[in-house]
């Protein structure tokens, strides 16, 4: 992976980050910004990432798939703190 963009946050204005993925099995990107709130913060989390030996018409089934998996990691994440 390669940061491509990195803008941390200053003051109220918001931080950006932009990573790249170049790998032998996954291809593609991902955005995160840390936006301030009252309460502290909040992470915007934007990726587009697939697997490189995938036609582009399993797209939707991937999203999917990656949608599932990523949401029961993420609740086991917080599970866990």
């Amino acid at each position: 992976m390669t940061v491509t963009q990195w803008q941390p946050p200053v003051d109220q204005l918001a931080g950006h980050c932009r990573v790249v993925k170049r790998g032998r099995w996954l291809a593609g990107w991902a955005e995160l910004e840390v936006q301030p709130t009252e309460a502290g913060c909040r992470l915007v989390w934007t990726e587009d990432v697939r697997p490189r030996w995938m036609p582009r018409a399993a797209d939707p089934v991937v999203a999917r798939v990656g949608t599932v998996l990523f949401d029961r990691t993420l609740r086991q994440l917080a599970r866990e703190l």
